[in-house]
């Protein structure tokens, strides 16, 4: 059996547990010492917990009783003992664990999973006592995810911002060079002040076009997001995802 979970972690570690054998006063216990305390969860096999290397979202392909699937390339980071009594597993952030968390508690980040939902979730799996191995995916040979259409449709309305913001930008900037060196003319006279003033115009018409670029963007990529077309492409992009592994995490029963 296989199930696909979006871990996210910004203490670089991850965690997996069935909450059901947490203690009751779990969440008190966290706040006075958080890392003695899964240490004792993790000997008394209610927790696992381990580094993944960095901080980030990862995809994780949870195999039951799976092992020998495997891939050739990947390469194992933690072994250890799970149990799972409740048939509910949790895999989140070392630093969503509590008693509830999807509420989460005073020392989570406020709203728990169920306000960061990118950052853990819950499977189910049958009860029993497990042996757990996480390993790590070569990311480097992973073939590229297939632009879509409308991924590129999304990227289009930040683009053309950056672009306005260039336009208006150089344009201003030329606007305040040419009007300083005006005045220097002015004051000093020179004959040149009666020159060059036709390029006014075109660097007012630039820092418009960038301007009305700009607030274009903005209303075109608030509509874009609210659309249906938005909705679809997050969807294919997070099925595209899950099909190609960070992490694999793999249950055996003992």
């Amino acid at each position: 059996m296989k199930q696909v979970v979006f871990v996210g972690t910004d203490t670089a570690t991850i965690c997996a547990f069935d909450d059901s054998l947490l203690p009751v006063n779990v969440d008190l216990l966290l706040m006075k010492n958080p890392i003695k305390v899964m240490e004792q969860l993790q000997a008394e096999e209610c927790l696992w917990f381990g580094g993944t290397g960095g901080n980030g979202t990862y995809v994780v392909h949870i195999l039951v009783d799976e092992a020998h699937d495997l891939p050739s390339s990947a390469s194992i980071l933690h072994q250890g003992k799970l149990q799972i009594a409740s048939g509910t597993l949790w895999c989140c952030g070392a630093e969503y664990l509590a008693r509830d968390p999807l509420a989460g508690n005073s020392g989570t980040p406020k709203g728990g999973l169920s306000r960061f939902g990118s950052m853990g979730g819950n499977i189910a799996v049958p009860p029993g006592d497990y042996r757990l191995t996480l390993a790590a995916c070569d990311a480097e040979n992973r073939p590229a995810l297939p632009l879509r259409a409308g991924q590129v449709a999304m990227i289009l309305p930040p683009a053309l911002q950056i672009l306005g913001w260039i336009a208006a930008s150089i344009s201003g900037l030329a606007i305040g060079v040419a009007v300083s060196i005006k005045g220097i003319q002015a004051i000093i006279g020179s004959p040149l002040f009666a020159t060059g003033w036709n390029a006014f115009p075109v660097l007012g018409a630039m820092f418009l076009a960038g301007a009305v670029t700009i607030l274009a963007a903005k209303a075109i990529g608030r509509n874009l997001d609210r659309s249906k077309m938005a909705q679809e492409a997050r969807a294919q992009y997070h099925a595209d995802q899950a099909l190609q592994p960070d992490l694999i995490l793999a249950l055996s029963r003992r």
